[in-house]
């Protein structure tokens, strides 16, 4: 998942435009806005555990998601003003709420100008900007404007651009309809599951923990499940259209939630709004969208260049648009250079061979701005440097410089230590791979046993079914007997197994979003501590991961991309092993998975099940990009 700072209004006019301008007409993408009314950051993207928004979730992982972006007005019409021409409302004198002074027609909305350049642009429904010509801001910037206002009324191959503002969330909804009527009209639309128990409403700090304020915000959060389903109905209509590919999808709201303390006040609850934006609204790159992104590569803007290579490195090529990156490092404008820096440091391994270049630029910005300037005195190339340095550092505090204490096991360039078939297990590309040619065989690494360890490593599945074997016993030549943490498709990650254990209470020994605890005598428990299909979604197919497995006394933890998926304590008299084998599965079939970067570090013996437990003390070393 890819995040950035700070966003608003004129960020999203000026992305438009330039995504608009810098591309032939017949290429020009169709561009989707939907707005949710009063809404702060309760979705599950966010990390709101309380939150079901699963359609706005995937739009946020598979785009880019704005973390720390504020509205500038706490309130629907000013804030309105400013989105629809990119201009703070003080400075066009509509920052009274509900204002009637008529903003000069020269600035009436970015849409005429995307009319101007062949787009159909239809808004469904509102138009409260804050204006006394309001009416003429609309006629210009609309060629329809209703509440059944749609894509579907342009000609034939025009594109287009579409506004869909959502009232589900709006304060009206979650506190103001007298409740049967928000069980008729909002509530109804929810499943059982869905609907939100009000003693389950975690508060924050300034509400108190009274039955009135749980029942209020569990109906807010259950405006905002509604307000998802209408989110997946449109993304829906787009995949059923055959447009999904070619349109870009902005999703956010026009200021913070209508719930007390937040709407109308100037503080970040009221203030901070925020936008998932997906480059597409589908799951993957075509190979028509690929070859569109490459070609814009060489585009002569600038940051058309850095868009184009965010875009094809967050989807794996890395090729060709990591070099784009690293190359506007050095370019003389110096706020593409901080959009470069910005988007490699949010790559994060991904722009690994960046390096070099991020040291090159991170010791230029420190010529501008030597160590210890002072920010008090304003200084704009230096102020600019500062900026830049902040991704710089980061990004080489994480990839360049090497943690001595742990070993690498793999060289990138050979099995050399690695004993497996050679049929199926060879080196490509720096990673080691299986081609599922030989049947159910392992790779074993020969450098030594693990015991109390902590295992780094990155891996991309591509099909079939592998795993890493941790404190394993070899039964056979190429085969090993342990704690398996299942690569395979996403309805099975998070699986800890015991490969080959003829009893069945040691085949699924811990799943995905549970703590497995077995005793001296066999006896399995296991407790939840989250829904599987949800840390399951840090797992992403066909993309390269980051997993982390931790054993120390007879418990183990797996990670992946930062996110704890399952744990096991294992004190069976039986079948626990304290030390063994590292392995990697192939079980045949076509099986393919990469796994490279791997890392080893030896940790000091001790650790039981009593030991803090990383998932209650948020201990578990992560690195989620």
């Amino acid at each position: 998942m890819m995040k950035a700072s700070r966003s608003n209004g004129l960020t999203f006019v000026l992305t438009l435009l330039t995504l608009v301008s810098s591309v032939r007409a017949s290429e020009r993408p169709n561009i989707l806005r939907i707005t949710a009314e009063d809404m702060s950051p309760g979705l599950g993207c966010y990390g709101d555990g309380f939150a079901i928004t699963p359609h706005i979730d995937q739009l946020a992982d598979e785009g880019v998601l704005y973390s720390n972006a504020f509205a500038t007005a706490p309130v629907c019409s000013p804030s309105r003003s400013c989105l629809i021409n990119g201009l703070y409302a003080p400075s066009q004198g509509t920052h009274h709420m509900r204002s009637a002074f008529p903003i000069p027609i020269k600035m009436s909305g970015f849409p005429r100008l995307l009319r101007s350049a062949g787009y159909f642009t239809s808004n469904d429904v509102k138009t409260n900007y804050n204006s006394g010509n309001y009416k003429e801001i609309t006629r210009v910037s609309w060629d329809e404007s209703s509440d059944t206002a749609h894509w579907r009324d342009r000609r034939k191959g025009q594109p287009f651009f579409c506004i869909f503002n959502l009232m589900t969330s709006h304060q009206s909804r979650t506190m103001v309809w007298p409740h049967e009527k928000f069980v008729s009209e909002v509530q109804s639309n929810l499943t059982e599951s869905e609907i939100h128990d009000p003693a389950k409403a975690e508060l924050p700090p300034y509400y108190p923990a009274t039955p009135v304020v749980r029942k209020t915000v569990a109906r807010f959060y259950d405006c905002v499940t509604a307000m998802d389903k209408q989110v997946g109905a449109i993304l829906k209509q787009l995949e059923d259209d055959g447009l999904a590919e070619d349109t870009i999808v902005f999703f956010y709201s026009d200021h913070g939630s209508g719930m007390p303390r937040h709407k109308r006040a100037l503080l970040d609850s009221g203030m901070r709004f925020w936008g998932a934006v997906g480059l597409t609204a589908s799951q993957s790159l075509t190979p028509r969208a690929v070859k569109a992104l490459t070609a814009a590569l060489s585009d002569t803007a600038i940051d058309v260049r850095i868009e184009s290579a965010d875009a094809l490195a967050r989807h794996g090529h890395t090729k060709e648009s990591i070099a784009v990156l690293a190359a506007a490092l050095s370019h003389k404008n110096p706020a593409a250079v901080q959009h470069a820096a910005r988007t490699i440091e949010l790559l994060g391994d991904k722009a690994r061979s960046a390096v070099p270049a991020m040291k090159a630029c991170d010791l230029r910005m420190k010529k501008i701005r030597p160590p210890g300037t002072s920010p008090i005195v304003v200084e704009p190339d230096k102020d600019k440097a500062m900026w830049v340095l902040f991704s710089t550092e980061v990004f080489l505090k994480r990839f360049a410089e090497a943690d001595p204490s742990f070993q690498t096991i793999f060289n990138g360039k050979d099995l050399t230590g690695w004993d497996g078939d050679p049929k199926t297990w060879h080196v490509k590309d720096g990673a080691i791979c299986c081609s599922g040619k030989a049947g159910n065989t392992w790779l074993i690494w020969r450098g030594g046993e693990l015991k109390d360890f902590e295992l780094r490593l990155q891996f991309r599945h591509l099909s079939g079914n592998s795993g890493v074997q941790v404190r394993s016993i070899e039964d056979k030549k190429w085969s090993v007997v342990g704690y398996q943490a299942e690569v395979a498709a996403q309805e099975q990650m998070g699986l800890w197994h015991h490969s080959k254990a003829p009893e069945k209470y040691r085949f699924a020994l811990s799943n995905a979003g549970e703590k497995g605890h077995i005793t001296n005598d066999g006896a399995k428990t296991l407790t939840r501590f989250a829904p599987a299909e949800k840390v399951r979604q840090a797992f992403r197919p066909g993309e390269w991961n980051e997993m982390i497995i931790v054993g120390q006394g007879p418990k183990l933890i797996q990670t992946v991309n930062g996110v704890v998926l399952s744990e096991l304590v294992d004190l069976d008299a039986k079948h626990a092993t304290s030390k063994g084998l590292l392995a990697f599965q192939d079980h045949g079939n076509g099986t393919e998975v990469h796994y490279r970067n791997i890392r080893l570090k030896q940790l000091c013996a001790g650790g039981d099940e009593s030991q803090d437990d990383p998932i209650e003390s948020g201990k578990a070393e992560s690195g989620r990009e």
